[in-house]
Formats: C-alpha cells, structure tokens, sequence
C-alpha cells in the first residue's frame, strides 16, 4: 500500500540516469525500455523529489501512481460522488430506523384500541425510532404483566418501515356444571403412584399396576357390595408409566442456533474490504443476505444491504462415554418437553448402547410420573338416583 509513482524518462543514454539513481540510494521496482532515448521506471513517491534534483537534463514525466497516493487521487478525482453517497447512506440509514405505521392484527377493536395506547406509551408510535431487540421484549413483557386476565401473548415484529402487532386475548372458560355420570379410568398402562378422589370410590390403591381402560375410581357408590347411588366421579390419578427413547449422537457435533436477533446494516465495499456503517452491536457469528442498493461503474467500490441474522455456533467432539452422556440427557430432554404440571422423570436406565458409522446408538427407559386420568361415561339404572 505505499505509494509509488511510474515515470517516463526522455533523455539522451537514459540507462547512465538509471545507474544514477541506483548510487543515489533510490530503488526502482519496475524498469522497462521504450526506445534507445526512453525508459519507464516505478519508484516511491518519497524518493520523487531526490530524482527531481539530480535528473539534470533528463525530462521526467509521472504517468501513474500506485497505493495510497492512488487512492487519494481517486478520492480528490471523485469528492463530489463520495460526499453524495456518504450523505445517502446516512439519509437512508435515517429513513430505514423510522417507523411510519403500526399494524395491530386482532379482530376485537377494544383490544386493538387498548394495545395501540399501550404501545404509544411505551414509545412505539408513528414517526419514532426503531426499538433494538431487548427493548422490545422488555415493553412485551410489561404489557403482559400489567393484562394478565387480558392477553395470552404478544409479538411485535419489525417488517420494513413498520410494526406488525400480533395479539392473542386470554379468555378464561367457566367451568360446567358436569352433569354425566362417569368412571375415571386409566389412561395408559401403569403403576398408580397418587390418587386423589373428590367424588366417587377408589378401587385401586398405591402401587397397583392398572391396564389401559381399568377403572380406578368409580362412579358407583357401594354398601355391602349393593350399589347404593351414582355419581360423577371426579378427581385425578398419577401413575409411573415407561417410555422408550432411541437416539443418535455423532461423535462430532455441529449446531447452528438462531437467537432470535436481527437487523438491518449498511456496509460500504471497497476492494476487498467491507465497512458497516453505524453498527456498533457487531454480531459475533450472523447469516447474511445482501442486496446491492448503488455500484460505482469505474471505482471499486459499492454500497449494500445487509439483512443478518444472529447465530451461534456449537461445535463439539465427543469420546464414547461423553457421547452417550449427552444422548442420555437429550433423551431426558425431549421427555420432559412434554410434560405437564405436577408431571415429572422418576428415573432412566440405558438399554442399549451401539456404535455406528461415529454415531452412538442409545435406547433409553424413561420412568415418568404422569397424570393418566381418563373418564369413562357409565350407563344408570332407572331405580338409582343421580347426584
């Protein structure tokens, strides 16, 4: 990058001024001869003036230059399409962070009308400054504490110039009056590890092992073996059930996890340099799509835009006991995703262990306490009365 000049030199014998030079301390990195009275020379732009004093009756002529002095030429030759560009990425960039509409999705207009002064509130309006990634979780969150009977959830999502607002209204359903008379029945095979009755008779106990479809808690309510009344069993049954899990953990491990975060960035391309403007949050790893939005036709040089994404990158490499540590808990993982209040993992055991093409091959047991609760409609005879 350090700047040099190509000069021609006219003069009579032009190789006796070359050796000239070469005693003079002044290095010359190209040399090519034109004619017998004409050579061309590359030297740095530093050792210009030194030539110039000892050229004596040689003509010398700069005919190109080379590194920074280039680039500054350049820059000088093209000011006024530098200043305009500098002063449209700004204007864009300007224009780009405003919002101009917000858009609430919901059919009910109380809850657009409610959301919308929420919003505003919150600085989320026309005419206002795009709001970064925790800012708006932050005001999602608020909203959401602040109409916990209300509203089940928000997203507000950046499209452009504007915000779409989608919300969903929490709506609380009463609890019938249940009226048909039942069985509670088991669910799925399992060992019953809690009961709990509010209603009606149970004819299973702790630690009884129950087939799908057996009845745990009856809606017949018996004295000395006689059915004395029927009634709506109620109440809830948990029981230790076992599932299979199956699998495969490479030995090496390669994850891509977007975290949610993105934005829109500016760069200026020079060469093969890239130059984003005004971002000063850099992400460490992102996806990126770009868009050239101006190109200059003679100069390398270029703007776009960039749509990135946040990403992070998980690269692991296992042993063979690692490996099926971490299928384990993968295996546990994906159980307990699914399960529900008061439900959870009593314990494991590792069934099968296989290694296949640098894949481990894991089969896990999986023991849950799960709520196995099933109603099982029972037909009434005309002499028992309901409850």
């Amino acid at each position: 990058m350090k700047s040099k000049l190509k000069l021609k030199v006219v003069g009579k014998n032009p190789n006796l001024f070359f050796r000239r030079l070469i005693s003079n301390g002044i290095n010359i990195y190209n040399l090519s001869q034109i004619d017998y009275k004409t050579i061309e020379i590359v030297i740095l732009e530093e050792d210009y003036e030194k030539l110039m004093k000892i050229r004596s009756v040689y003509d010398v002529t700069i005919l190109n230059s080379y590194g920074i002095r280039k680039v500054r030429e350049l820059i000088r030759k093209n000011k006024i399409l530098m200043i305009s560009l500098i002063i449209s990425i700004l204007l864009v960039y300007m224009l780009s962070n405003i919002i101009f509409k917000i858009e609430i999705v919901h059919n009910d207009s109380n809850i657009r009308q409610l959301l919308s002064k929420e919003l505003e509130s919150n600085g989320i309006k026309k005419y206002s400054i795009k709001k970064d990634y925790h800012s708006i979780q932050r005001i999602k969150n608020g909203i959401l504490n602040k109409y916990k009977d209300k509203l089940e959830w928000i997203e507000i999502e950046n499209i452009g110039t504007k915000y779409v607002v989608r919300v969903e209204e929490r709506k609380i359903n009463k609890k019938r009056k249940e009226s048909a008379i039942r069985n509670i029945v088991a669910k799925k095979s399992a060992t019953i590890r809690r009961i709990y009755t509010k209603k009606g008779e149970a004819i299973k106990g702790i630690n009884d092992y129950v087939n799908k479809g057996d009845v745990v808690i009856s809606g017949e309510i018996k004295l000395n073996d006689e059915s004395k009344n029927m009634v709506s069993a109620s109440g809830t049954v948990y029981g230790e059930v076992w599932y299979k899990v199956k699998v495969d953990m490479p030995l090496e491990y390669h994850e891509k996890k977007y975290t949610g975060r993105s934005k829109k960035v500016y760069a200026i391309n020079f060469l093969n340099y890239s130059f984003e403007l005004f971002n000063f949050n850099k992400f460490k790893d992102k996806e990126k799509k770009s868009k050239v939005i101006l190109k200059d036709m003679i100069l390398p040089i270029s703007i776009e835009k960039q749509y990135q994404k946040e990403i992070i990158r998980i690269d692991k490499k296992y042993k063979e006991e690692q490996a099926i540590t971490a299928a384990t808990n993968y295996a546990l993982d994906k159980v307990r995703h699914d399960l529900k209040e008061k439900e959870y993992i009593i314990g494991k055991k590792d069934l099968k262990v296989a290694l296949k093409d640098s894949k481990i091959e894991v089969n896990v047991f999986v023991a849950v306490c799960e709520n196995i609760t099933q109603y099982q409609s029972i037909s009434v005879n005309d002499d028992l009365k309901k409850e």
